[in-house]
């Protein structure tokens, strides 16, 4: 009996402490702090200095994002810097472990940060990480930790993905350090950009920004250094980078960085607040102010998940200037709650003004980018989602260069071009030259979200590189998400991914149809009953010339 009751209190204490775990962590974040300007303006006064000599490449595909942040350690002589958000100890992780750990054997000082919700879930003992962590020279620190005694700091994510070699060159974007992302060691990869950039190392580099930007994240007091402990994978670190050397002599080479890259006006780093805590909005912010600049923006992002403030924002933005989003078609994003989000929210995005292509590929879209004007590139870790405005670290490079702004409207042009263009003014057809063609019947929008309240419980959760945390959907009255994924996107399997999205479609739109008779869900939602007539020439409408329209 007296086991019974034990057990019985056990139970109790535990159901309490998750109840109010899930509480904090579901309020805590709730307030939303208002940007008060302040990158804007350090990114005006950065203007009125001398800009740094700097050139770039953008680096589109898996296998060059892989060989390059090999040759970029392999380049190192006196210290590298490694920022991700979600390290796998896959093939492709190890490759890069590997090369760490032969840099700092040849007196490289290396320092590594990684998510500390990622490194828990997937890191958390891993052998091959602690014998790199054993290695002289190298240090390991998990950012922001998971503690069961402070659970709201779950939602408090390092989204940041960079390497630094030296203070003079460095590869910072969207991609993170895995199999999904780097090289072809799997058939399902994801569509991700990263930038190289080469400079001169000057006081007002963008090199110099990121460098800073590192000490301000690697001090925070939540991290924890991770202990090494040497072991067989030591050996087996050893072995690997000899058969790398030996597998893949290009990654080895001296590479001639300045042949491989384009000048540019300017490079200039934007981030979010690198402490684990509510973010006042000031890189959304400054995006927006910067948006301003162009007549024509061409936004891409994974998923568009938005409260009332951004979708203002974004409205403001479309009543003067064309904006275009480049995102994921439902059938083909791999974040089955981003697809229902964004169907339920779709009359929404079009009422703001907005013209969206919806991508349709056998890759999920990973890349965040925005091209602005025909001179303004910007590149990075943000989703344009409410995580990236308020919760995490987020980085984003801006480029002045009409040259540069060119090659990535091209790398554009391909998806563009496979996608369904969907007009602000309901209807679906083409665009070709900025001449509407089509005749369809305007867009009959799934229903509206039931309950705005929470509008910072991130409604998209399980992306491709997000962690779900807590879990409120299936909640009625709560349909948004405090984060994006307690499964880790990367792992879902694309087929039950359209399988999942499809089934909270029907379930979302068909009851909330019942609420709003009005609404009907429209063929071009799903996947099956996608109509010809509906798959846009998207490349015709970014105003290219023939030569253009190839792509890269």
């Amino acid at each position: 009996m007296k086991e019974k009751n034990t057990a019985k209190r056990l139970f109790s204490v535990l159901w309490i402490y998750l109840l109010c775990a899930a509480l904090t962590a579901i309020l805590i974040p709730l307030p939303q702090k208002e940007a008060g300007g302040e990158l804007w303006r350090q990114y005006e006064a950065r203007l009125d200095t001398p800009a740094a000599q700097e050139r770039v490449m953008t680096i589109e595909d898996s296998d060059s994002a892989l060989l390059l942040r090999l040759q970029l350690i392999e380049s190192a002589r006196r210290d590298l810097i490694f920022s991700t958000f979600d390290l796998r100890a896959d093939e492709s992780g190890q490759d890069v472990m590997s090369a760490l750990c032969a840099a700092a054997e040849r007196g490289v000082q290396v320092r590594m940060i990684v998510d500390g919700l990622n490194g828990f879930l997937h890191l958390q003992g891993d052998a091959t990480l602690r014998a790199l962590a054993a290695s002289e020279n190298v240090e390991v620190r998990f950012y922001d930790p998971v503690d069961l005694l402070r659970p709201w700091k779950l939602n408090y994510r390092l989204h940041d993905k960079y390497l630094i070699a030296d203070g003079e060159r460095y590869i910072l974007g969207g991609r993170n350090t895995s199999d999904l992302f780097l090289g072809s060691y799997q058939e399902k990869r994801n569509i991700d950009r990263d930038v190289l950039v080469v400079s001169n190392g000057s006081e007002n580099s963008s090199v110099r920004q990121l460098a800073a930007y590192f000490e301000s994240v690697w001090s925070q007091p939540e991290n924890r250094t991770i202990k090494g402990r040497a072991s067989e994978k030591t050996g087996a670190l050893h072995e690997r980078y000899e058969l790398l050397r030996e597998n893949c002599p290009a990654a080895f080479a001296d590479a001639d960085w300045e042949e491989m890259t384009m000048p540019v006006a300017r490079v200039s780093l934007l981030h979010n607040s690198p402490r684990a805590e509510n973010k006042s909005p000031e890189l959304w912010d400054t995006l927006c102010r910067l948006m301003e600049q162009g007549d024509d923006v061409l936004l891409q992002t994974p998923y568009l998940i938005c409260n009332r403030a951004m979708y203002g924002d974004l409205a403001h933005l479309a009543g003067e200037r064309q904006v275009r989003i480049l995102t994921n078609a439902v059938e083909t994003g791999a974040n089955p709650s981003g697809c229902a989000d964004y169907l339920i929210e779709k009359r929404t995005i079009l009422s703001c003004g907005l013209d969206v292509y919806e991508a349709v590929s056998d890759q999920s879209l990973h890349t965040k980018t925005v091209l602005i004007g025909n001179d303004l590139s910007v590149v990075g870790s943000f989703n344009a989602d409410m995580r990236s405005a308020y919760l995490d670290t987020e980085l984003m490079l801006v480029i002045e260069s009409e040259s540069f702004n060119d090659v990535l409207r091209q790398a554009e042009a391909p998806y563009i071009a496979r996608s369904r263009l969907v007009l602000h003014d309901g209807k679906a057809g083409l665009k070709i030259r900025r001449l509407h063609i089509g005749g369809q019947a305007p867009l009959k929008a799934g229903a509206q979200t039931l309950f705005q309240t929470f509008d910072l419980l991130g409604r998209a959760v399980g992306g491709n590189d997000d962690l779900l945390v807590g879990i409120v959907q299936g909640v009625e009255g709560v349909e948004e998400l405090l984060l994006r994924g307690l499964l880790a996107g990367d792992e879902l399997d694309i087929v039950h991914q359209q399988k999942v999205c499809h089934a909270v479609l029907h379930a979302e739109v068909l009851g909330a149809a019942g609420a709003d008779g009005g609404d009907q869900l429209v063929g071009e939602l799903l996947a099956g009953d996608i109509h010809d007539d509906e798959v846009g020439v998207g490349a015709l409408d970014l105003g290219l010339d023939g030569r253009e329209q190839m792509g890269l």
